[in-house]
C-alpha cells in the first residue's frame, strides 16, 4: 500500500513538472503585414512565401509551432526579420510568429 501511494505521488509530481516546464513565453513580433501565400520556385528549391500588399516577399526561415501556411490564402502575419539569414534581393527572411487567415 505504501508503494502504491509513493508511485502515485511520483506520477503527480512528474506531471506537474512536465506541465510547468513547457515554454510559455512568446517572442514579441515587431512586424505585421497582410498578404497572400504563394508557392515560389527559385534556385534553392520550392517553398511557400507571403507576398505582402506592399509587394515584399516574406520568405520563412522558421515558423512557430502550430502555424500552418496554405497556398492561395489571404493572411495577416506577425513576424520578425532575420538579419543573420542569407537573403536574395527580392525575398526578406523572416521568423513567423503567428498567421491569421482572412476572408
Amino acid at each position: 500500500m505504501l508503494k502504491l501511494i509513493y508511485l502515485a505521488s511520483l506520477m503527480v509530481i512528474s506531471l506537474i513538472l512536465f506541465v510547468c516546464s513547457k515554454d510559455t513565453t512568446l517572442p514579441v513580433c515587431k512586424e505585421r503585414a497582410t498578404g497572400i501565400v504563394h508557392q515560389i520556385s527559385d534556385s534553392n528549391g520550392i517553398y511557400l512565401a507571403i507576398i505582402t500588399e506592399e509587394g515584399k516577399e516574406l520568405k520563412p526561415v522558421s515558423i512557430r509551432e502550430n502555424v500552418i501556411l496554405t497556398e492561395g490564402k489571404k493572411v495577416k502575419v506577425m513576424y520578425n526579420i532575420d538579419s543573420t539569414a542569407n537573403s536574395s534581393p527580392n525575398a526578406v527572411p523572416v521568423h513567423i510568429g503567428s498567421v491569421t487567415y482572412l476572408p
